[in-house]
């Protein structure tokens, strides 16, 4: 389905925005021209966008934002049933969106009366920036299962939960688990379970520790939850482990 333009402007050799933050009721692409402007991106990191990018900025999100150098840019408010973004997102935008935007008809103007030749070019130009952002989703999907494994090796003694790991993966709940259940066989939970459990192995064979200690090394804050787990994983208690295994 075609995105529903709701407002088009052209600024030139604009110094500042008129808002230092604004959110938008649609999502809104701004294609740089020329120039320099910085904003605070999804993740609170400042990011610097230069000539020849866009930036995609969902709808809802507090867009903070602040002119480096004057800007010349393009800034189109859009709706659309497609799959987009959920966070702020910088990509470049070819000559072909430049091309097409400089023959719009108006410097600004806003649904209803933006004029069918301005729809043309605006409509042209989202389908091709949302189309590099649909790539970049896709590869995003495609290194998530490899991104939540590298996080979890890290800090798999501590609480992650899903949420988190939404959060820091920015997908929701569904896509998290099935794509890493599908490239491992195995939920996070399941995953991080595991590798508490190897590490229980280990120290309960090479060290002298309480094993409600090494439950608690582990990330197991419940000892019962621990006795419960080791136990199915191994047919073993712990110290039935560290008693068979122990060199």
């Amino acid at each position: 389905m075609l995105p529903e333009i709701s407002l088009f402007a052209h600024f030139k050799n604009k110094p500042d925005f008129q808002y230092e933050v604004e959110a938008y009721s649609s999502n809104v692409l701004f294609i740089l021209k020329s120039g320099r402007f910085e904003f605070l991106n999804s993740d609170g990191q400042t990011q610097t966008v230069t000539e020849g990018e866009a930036v995609f900025c969902p709808k809802g999100f507090p867009f903070r934002r602040n002119v480096i150098s004057p800007v010349d840019l393009f800034m189109i408010k859009f709706d659309c049933l497609s799959r987009m973004p959920s966070k702020t997102v910088v990509t470049s935008a070819d000559n072909r969106v430049f091309e097409s935007l400089k023959k719009t008809q108006s410097a600004f103007c806003t649904a209803p009366n933006i004029d069918r030749l301005t729809e043309h070019y605006c409509i042209d130009a989202c389908l091709e920036i949302c189309s590099q952002l649909s790539e970049d989703s896709d590869q995003t999907v495609s290194k998530l299962p490899e991104n939540v494994e590298s996080f979890l090796n890290e800090h798999f003694t501590h609480n992650v939960t899903n949420d988190v790991l939404c959060e820091l993966m920015h997908c929701s709940e569904a896509t998290m688990i099935a794509t890493f259940k599908k490239a491992t066989k195995k939920t996070p939970q399941q995953f991080i379970t595991e590798k508490r459990l190897k590490l229980a192995r280990r120290l309960l064979t090479d060290t002298d520790e309480n094993i409600n200690i090494i439950a608690e090394k582990c990330g197991f804050s419940d000892p019962l939850y621990f006795s419960r787990a080791f136990k199915n994983h191994t047919h073993l208690t712990a110290t039935e482990f560290r008693r068979k295994y122990r060199i």
